[in-house]
């Protein structure tokens, strides 16, 4: 979806001005802020409340890779490849 409001709210219209980078919706999402990305700024989630999550690394830049990762999985995906690397868990008894 695409919207402009050709008139916004200086005081609350810019994702700057609230600390969690949303901005009021339009149309039909009025009344709820939404969260921005873009060139200029905002963010997304890049983790979930069941322990997923999202980073993109360049160790070999330009090349970037995007890591996927939850409970000790890694999750590594390029443009035609996934790779799953995987970590055992160590079961300390006394």
């Amino acid at each position: 979806m695409i919207s402009r409001d050709r008139d916004p709210d200086p005081d609350n219209s810019t994702p700057d001005a609230s600390p969690d980078l949303t901005c009021p919706g339009l149309g039909p999402v009025a009344g709820s802020r939404v969260r921005i990305a873009g060139l200029f700024g905002g963010g997304l989630h890049s983790t979930t409340p069941d322990g997923w999550c999202l980073d993109v690394v360049s160790p070999e830049w330009p090349n970037a890779r995007v890591l996927l990762s939850a409970g000790g999985d890694i999750y590594v995906a390029t443009s035609s490849d996934l790779t799953l690397w995987t970590r055992s868990t160590l079961d300390l008894r006394a």
